[in-house]
């Protein structure tokens, strides 16, 4: 079971409570609200921030190979342009 409750200070704190099944007993965990909240959002600037890695990486490779392709064709586009005009000097 999960409760939320205030504190004496006015804090939230999340508490969660499992009863022991062979004892009488309880466990309760306490947990202050901005703790957690502090906690997402580390992990959420953590996981933007490896996203935005990410992103620059694949957008690096990509225009890399991107290159890597074209600029062949395009040495090949001119000398069958050269060819058309008949201007080829081989060597």
């Amino acid at each position: 079971m999960v409760v939320c409750a205030n504190d004496l200070s006015g804090d939230s704190r999340i508490l969660t409570i499992y009863p022991a099944r062979h004892v009488n007993w309880k466990l309760v965990g306490a947990y202050y609200l901005s703790d957690l909240i502090a906690a997402q959002r580390d992990l959420t600037q953590f996981i933007l921030l490896t996203l935005a890695l990410g992103m620059v990486i694949f957008i690096s490779v990509s225009i890399y190979m991107t290159d890597r392709i074209t600029k062949p064709i395009a040495e090949l586009e001119d000398s069958m342009r050269a060819v058309e005009k008949e201007t080829l000097i081989f060597a």
